[in-house]
């Protein structure tokens, strides 16, 4: 009963400490006696909660998959014209591949070849690495200089970035708004400059909205997704998945619904008490 108490990760830090303090039946426990349970634990919530709960999702979404093949299979089809129809549809899904013709413009051109070489391409995300890093340089109890030097490094970034979207757009055109990775640094860039120079003219409290932006800002790590093969079909696996587990989603959120109805038609007048309070009732 312990053991699948916290498997359902309910309480289960607090019965991991006095696992941790234990020392034998009828003796008093003693602080920090047997450290080695806190890698028990934490490899039993691995294995028993994580593990077990990824595989039963795993289960449930491939015997969708199964259903919903059977349901969307035409029988009256042959083997040759089935893989036929699935060619068209891969057909229908493929992208044309964009080819860049010089415009003989000197300006635009050198761009062009400025934004395609590698050594640029490396050096963004660098800087995306780094600048990831520093956002995150921000402790309790901090020097007071610390925020006016991450101010500083966090403005270099943002010309960067201003420089990265200027060479662009000048060497791609209207054609550098197709690319939705380009809008999303647009756009990350034209915020962040338009939050500066509210500050700097017109005294308004932007906590909220600094926040949100500095949200967007890390999301440009996501760019690594374009360096790394394995990670780009991890990613698209995980895109293509998201109907699946909606319909996944929908399902539990369902069974969940039907229990919290049954938990308020049984305990929902039930005096509350020490365990049973204003913070945890039903």
């Amino acid at each position: 009963m312990t053991l699948f108490n916290v498997m359902t990760t309910e309480g289960w830090l607090g019965v991991m400490w006095h696992s941790v303090d234990a020392v034998g039946i009828d003796l008093n426990p003693q602080m920090g006696r047997n450290a080695v349970a806190e890698l028990f634990y934490a490899f039993f919530m691995v294995m028993g909660s994580l593990f077990i709960l990824n595989m039963f999702v795993g289960v449930v979404i491939n015997v969708f998959n199964q259903e919903k093949e059977k349901l969307e299979r035409n029988y009256l089809l042959t083997e040759i014209q089935k893989e036929w129809c699935d060619i068209l549809i891969k057909m229908y899904k493929a992208e044309l591949l964009v080819t860049h013709q010089e415009s003989g413009q000197f300006l635009r051109d050198f761009c062009y070849n400025v934004v395609t070489h590698k050594l640029f391409d490396n050096g963004i995300m660098t800087c995306i690495v780094f600048n990831t890093f520093c956002m995150a340089l921000t402790w309790y109890d901090q020097s007071p200089v610390i925020p006016q030097y991450l101010w500083y490094v966090n403005t270099f970034f943002n010309i960067v970035y201003t420089v990265e979207a200027a060479l662009k757009l000048t060497a791609l055109g209207k054609d550098y708004f197709e690319s939705g990775w380009n809008m999303f640094d647009f756009t990350i860039v034209v915020a962040t400059w338009s939050e500066e120079i509210i500050k700097l003219f017109i005294e308004i409290n932007l906590n909220s909205s600094t926040a949100v932006i500095r949200t967007f800002r890390v999301g440009r790590i996501f760019k690594l997704l374009k360096k790394n093969k394995n990670l780009r079909v991890l990613f698209k696996t995980l895109i293509d998945a998201i109907p699946q587990l909606t319909n996944v989603g929908g399902i539990m959120l369902l069974i969940l619904f039907i229990y919290s109805i049954l938990g308020v038609s049984l305990f929902g007048k039930v005096m509350l008490q020490e365990n049973l309070n204003v913070h945890a009732n039903f």
